[in-house]
């Protein structure tokens, strides 16, 4: 390449220069890759985006049909107390379609669907760029451009109550857009540090005030006042109790209001360590979903019980040590959800709070077993290993090995199935997730030990992952391939850094490289809002604390790099295409392989199955090619 260096041209230059160097790089992989592309197709059925929910008369779902490459949302009509529809029933009955996503151009991504309870009118929000500015259409016509993706419909579809994005893509003001009344502003969020959430909770709409620090709920009154509720803390939330009570989470604790009185904590009783991670209501039961020791466990108690003394919580395990425990929805006195790990997919469960009768289906067989580890990290601290090997694993052979890695925001890296683990494992090669320090596997504490001034505890844990995996012989040095995205890849990039001759390659996503940049970017929404996860970068410590850590800024010229396949979309308001060119350059010129794959997308990736699946199969068999296995 000639002239000025990729971060200094255009994009539209830039992203026509990388989609040529990236075809001569992978041009030898084309058979390896359709034969991954075939093999995941392979173990694909129809993906359900939505489970069949309830709307007032209608039962709601969305699904990408075989053949197809987008969702397609529909609807079909529920009597009162009808059982709620699996999946296949619901499309297997007459619908109606209320948006076929083939429709939508470009690159458009739907942030949400609803239909009036009891009307006809339908709304949904249409990213067009990948910009994360979404469009409000209301009735097929555009009612605001620039507002976030969740919004609340009225029952009978005459308002709509949505969030609008400041100039620096912050959702910052909410307002109601009725037919006649044109727009009202309910609130505005002041604070550069918050963001404003909007959802329904049993017919009433909560105004939610968010920061990484913590979150403020208000009730919106019939007159749009914002009313205060009594929660503050991490991930709260509220939802419906008989009658009109609330049932208050935050920071991982339960409490019940009623208007006018003064709330009153519910005492559960759980073993020590133990947080609750999400809740919902079914009839007169409360649902819990648990963390307990870093394991899901599904509760439940009787809501109409709760008199200030401990709860009668019962703690059942639909889920083994290690696999992943969701919560798909509740209607009436069902509520639906699956278990999955590595190896394992989704095997539904239903819990009928009806007759406290919870229900596993047929476990789907296997491919391949999941093991738990724990490796040591630099200060002790125990650091879990999920790892995925195949039936005819060799004990004491070192196998190429994939870790995968995400630490941030408090997040649990949860071990699910995908159709691409199967093509590792028959190849001979196994997959592990290092659950480090700054997610949220073992709760509040180990979120905060890795964020701010110690965000690096995170890289930390995560080489600490990969030199236990060599040192117990599952693998070799030179024998991993790292992966991450978003944040996950700034561990990656760190990493790579420090130790790139522990590493046969990485592969990241919408990767977030100069997070020192991207703070002090004043006009990006990431520059306040993230100070809390990765320190302030206006204080000498912070600055020098993320210069430390920034992928970009610690490449060195001297050290020899692995090969590197990166991916990231032009309009990414996140990862910034830019920075993502910048690293690779630098990579470059340290002699590094870097392939760079840009899209005119944002930050979450193709919007349609076949692109997903090629991405996906390109990772894959460049992973294979780089760990000697193609």
């Amino acid at each position: 390449m000639t002239g000025r260096p990729a971060r200094d041209r255009p994009l539209a230059a830039v992203l026509s220069i990388e989609r040529r160097r990236a075809a001569r790089r992978l041009e030898r992989l084309s058979a390896l890759r359709s034969e991954i592309e075939r093999e995941v197709l392979g173990r694909s059925g129809p993906v359900d985006v939505v489970e069949p929910e309830r709307r007032g008369r209608w039962w709601l779902a969305a699904r990408i049909p075989d053949g197809r490459e987008r969702a397609v949302h529909a609807r079909s009509s529920a009597a009162s107390g009808s059982i709620p529809p699996t999946a296949d029933e619901f499309w297997a009955a007459p619908i109606e379609v209320l948006l076929d996503e083939s429709t939508l151009r470009g690159r458009a991504r739907v942030g949400r669907l609803e239909c009036a309870r009891d009307g006809d009118r339908v709304a949904y929000t249409v990213d067009r760029t990948g910009s994360e500015r979404f469009d409000l259409v209301v009735g097929g016509r555009l009612r605001r451009r620039g507002v976030a993706p969740d919004f609340v419909l009225a029952d009978d579809g005459s308002s709509v109550i949505a969030v609008e994005l400041a100039a620096d893509g912050r959702p910052a003001t909410a307002v109601e857009l009725g037919a006649s009344r044109g727009r009202r502003e309910l609130a505005t969020e002041p604070d550069p540090e918050r963001w404003f959430e909007v959802s329904a909770v049993g017919g009433r709409v909560i105004l939610a005030s968010r920061s990484l620090d913590g979150d403020r709920l208000s009730l919106l009154a019939d007159d749009g006042r914002p009313i205060p509720l009594p929660v503050d803390g991490t991930d709260a939330r509220a939802l419906p109790l008989p009658g009109d009570r609330l049932l208050l989470l935050a920071d991982g604790k339960l409490s019940e209001w009623a208007p006018g009185a003064a709330p009153r904590p519910i005492d559960l009783g759980l073993p020590p360590g133990a947080s609750v991670e999400g809740a919902v209501t079914a009839g007169g039961t409360v649902v819990l979903q648990l963390r307990v020791a870093g394991d899901p466990v599904l509760a439940w108690f009787d809501a109409t019980a709760t008199d200030g003394g401990p709860a009668r919580v019962v703690l059942r395990r639909p889920a083994r040590p290690g696999e992943t425990l969701d919560v798909l929805g509740a209607d009436g006195d069902v509520v639906r959800g699956a278990v999955t790990s590595l190896v394992l997919p989704p095997l539904r469960w239903e819990f009928d709070s009806g007759d406290r009768a919870l229900s596993v289906g047929l476990a789907p067989p296997a491919r391949g077993r999941q093991l738990r580890l724990r490796a040591t990290g630099d200060d002790g601290t125990g650091i879990p290993v999920t790892i995925a090997v195949p039936d005819d694993d060799r004990p004491g052979e070192p196998r190429p090995l994939v870790l995968l890695v995400y630490g941030a925001y408090g997040v649990p890296f949860e071990a699910r199935y995908s159709p691409g683990t199967q093509s590792l494992l028959d190849r001979g090669a196994l997959l592990a997730i290092a659950h480090v320090r700054g997610g949220g596997e073992l709760g509040a504490a180990w979120h905060d030990a890795a964020r701010g001034l110690r965000k690096h505890v995170s890289v930390d844990d995560y080489l600490a992952v990969a030199r236990h995996l060599v040192d117990e012989g599952w693998t070799r040095r030179g024998l991993i391939v790292a992966q991450g995205s978003s944040a996950g890849a700034t561990v990656v990039g760190s990493a790579l850094n420090r130790d790139p001759a522990l590493f046969a390659g990485a592969v990241v996503s919408a990767p977030f490289v100069d997070p020192l940049g991207a703070l002090l970017d004043g006009g990006s929404a990431l520059a306040a809002v993230d100070v809390p996860e990765w320190g302030d970068p206006r204080t000498e410590a912070g600055h020098r604390a993320l210069r430390a850590l920034s992928p970009l800024h610690g490449v060195r010229l001297d050290e020899r790099y692995p090969p590197v396949l990166a991916t990231a979309g032009i309009h990414d308001p996140r990862a910034p295409a830019r920075s993502v060119i910048r690293w690779v350059d630098r990579l470059r010129e340290a002699g590094c392989d870097a392939t760079l794959l840009l899209d005119p997308g944002g930050h979450d990736g193709p919007t349609n199955r076949s692109a997903e699946r090629e991405r996906f199969a390109t990772e894959l068999a460049w992973m294979l090619d780089v760990l000697g296995l193609a």
